[in-house]
């Protein structure tokens, strides 16, 4: 906190500080008084301002900075007296960075019942979840391609507990743009004991069909991303190899960028789990360089599933929080090498993955939960538009209600992990529908015709 602030030499020589610690539930931060060594006398301004999570819970459970506290370190604490009462000065949180403006900040967020619904959108299933037909009892991240006429619908798959070993990555196609779906087919799986794969993103690439998956052993760990490509011929997808290592998880759909690189969103499992990018060496779609977006001091505990939008050079990183129902975003202006922190925006969104993207149009949209009102549901299931060249969100549609079924039966229901792509006029939109409670998906379809989102 201060240079005057020193660690004891031992337990039976310390060296005491008067502190004063200052929280508010309402607050992002907790403000430190510090005495100087040995003095009873406090500053009368804070020494210090840190971040602080879960204010709004009792006493015990604030989260400084998640953690920083280091492991092995002793803090002796004698005269404790807790004060609380309205004349208790509120923390200055001074260093608070303003919040990335990813919305707007001149209209508000919409809440749920003001965001509008579009019209005329179609809902289809594509694989509903069948634990007595097929022994599957985990279902999740569907993507989508479409390629040489069909559509695809790729997920991960599992009879066990989600992300554990023998988890594989199973798909679909469709003839008949996502009405009806053929049998269910395998297109990765490893056959270790303790290993597993999961699911991903697809590209179309000079012809050949793509696909990018989680790959690894035990609970989630050793991540690495493993590329498969199609076999036209024998149907079978055939393993590129490890593509990326060092806990890559893939997330978003590789984009091209102007500097002849294309660019992959995901997370790095492990180490904080933070928002990260894999950048291609030009169109070689087996070597990526992996980069890992640093974090605010700010933020705290997150699981960064990641989104970007590319216009340029400048690339923006829309990334999944943890401590609060709100997008963290980060800002890149040489093509995804460097960033500045991760930090939260202004836009509200639930703890689930973003879909980010380009309309032909010219018009980013994120597909998420994004209404003012969402908190921790993963319901309903929104469109946020940007006007076209903008990099901030300015619209919010909602697409599909957070009801068991699409014609407004049934109990709410998370909708989760959306991927979307563009074809003849209408956004295709897959994503997870969890009727069964918990992360027991079927997954769904929703067609939206462009016409609907009134794009200007």
């Amino acid at each position: 906190i201060t240079g005057e602030l020193r660690p004891s030499p031992s337990q039976d020589a310390p060296v005491w500080h008067r502190l004063r610690i200052v929280a508010d539930q309402w607050s992002p931060a907790v403000d430190f008084f510090v005495s100087r060594p040995g003095s009873d006398r406090l500053p009368g301004e804070p020494t210090a301002s840190l971040p602080a999570f879960r204010t709004g819970m009792p006493l015990a459970s604030i989260d400084l900075a998640h953690g920083r506290m280091r492991a092995g370190r002793w803090y002796l604490v004698r005269d404790l007296r807790v004060q609380t009462g309205n004349d208790v000065t509120t923390p200055t949180a001074r260093g608070l960075p303003e919040p990335f403006a990813l919305w707007d900040p001149g209209r508000p967020v919409p809440k749920s019942s003001e965001a509008p619904r579009l019209r005329g959108v179609t809902f289809h299933t594509i694989k509903r979840r069948e634990p007595d037909v097929d022994g599957y009892l985990w279902l999740h991240g569907v993507a989508l391609a479409r390629h040489k006429g069909r559509l695809l619908a790729s997920w991960g798959h599992n009879k066990g507990l989600e992300n554990t070993p023998g988890e594989l990555v199973q798909g679909s196609w469709s003839f008949d743009d996502g009405r009806t779906w053929s049998a269910v087919e395998p297109i990765a799986r490893l056959e270790g004991e303790h290993e597993a794969v999961s699911h991903g993103v697809h590209l179309v690439h000079d012809g050949e069909l793509w696909g990018f998956f989680g790959r690894f052993t035990g609970r989630r760990e050793n991540v690495v991303t493993e590329a498969y490509v199609l076999d036209e011929t024998s149907g079978r997808w055939l393993s590129r190899g490890i593509v990326v290592e060092d806990g890559f998880w893939p997330m978003g759909e590789p984009r091209r960028m102007d500097d002849g690189n294309w660019i992959l969103a995901g997370l790095r499992v492990g180490g904080g789990n933070p928002a990260a990018v894999a950048i291609s060496d030009g169109n070689d779609l087996t070597a990526w360089d992996l980069v890992v977006i640093p974090t605010s001091d700010w933020v705290g505990r997150m699981w960064g599933e990641s989104a970007v939008l590319v216009q340029g050079a400048t690339v923006l990183n829309i990334a999944r929080y943890g401590a609060e129902a709100v997008a963290l975003a980060a800002r890149s202006e040489d093509y995804g090498r460097t960033w500045t922190p991760l930090q939260k925006s202004n836009l509200p969104m639930t703890t689930s993955q973003p879909w980010a993207g380009t309309l032909s149009t010219g018009h980013h949209y994120l597909i998420a939960t994004t209404t003012a009102d969402a908190g921790t549901n993963r319901f309903p299931l929104t469109i946020a538009l940007s006007r076209p060249g903008e990099l901030v969100f300015s619209r919010i549609h909602r697409i599909r209600d957070g009801i068991a079924e699409p014609d407004g039966s049934g109990e709410p229901t998370p909708l989760a992990y959306p991927y979307a792509l563009e074809h003849e006029g209408h956004l295709y939109i897959a994503y997870s529908v969890g009727r069964h409670g918990g992360n027991e998906n079927d997954a769904e379809l929703a067609i939206v015709s462009l016409e609907e989102l009134d794009l200007q």
